[in-house]
């Protein structure tokens, strides 16, 4: 996950360059790599939590956007493999306790 987001590059309003993601802007889109129900989404996804709807283009768009990504949108990013066995644990310890 921190990998991924290291890698992504934003220029937004007052930005004169592409910079990496500001650490409020990584807490706002951590949320995204750690569902249960999703664990591939687009980048799209990523780009709407920080800049809301319609205000971004990402890599390849012709758009001229008050946010700019050098990620394409339909690119899948991978949310945290280990969740899901993290979940099936817990859920198993959970019934032992109960039973």
């Amino acid at each position: 996950m921190l990998q991924f987001i290291n890698n992504v590059r934003v220029t937004g309003p007052g930005d004169a360059e592409p910079r990496p993601l500001s650490p409020e802007e990584v807490e706002i889109v951590r949320p995204l790599f750690l569902r249960k129900s999703k664990p591939h989404f687009d980048f799209e996804d990523i780009a709407k939590k920080i800049a809301g709807k319609g205000n971004y283009a990402c890599r390849g768009e012709l758009l001229q956007a008050p946010y700019r990504f050098n990620c394409a949108g339909k690119s899948t990013v991978t949310g945290s493999l280990l969740l899901p066995v993290f979940s099936q644990i817990h859920t198993s310890l959970s019934r032992k306790r109960l039973g």
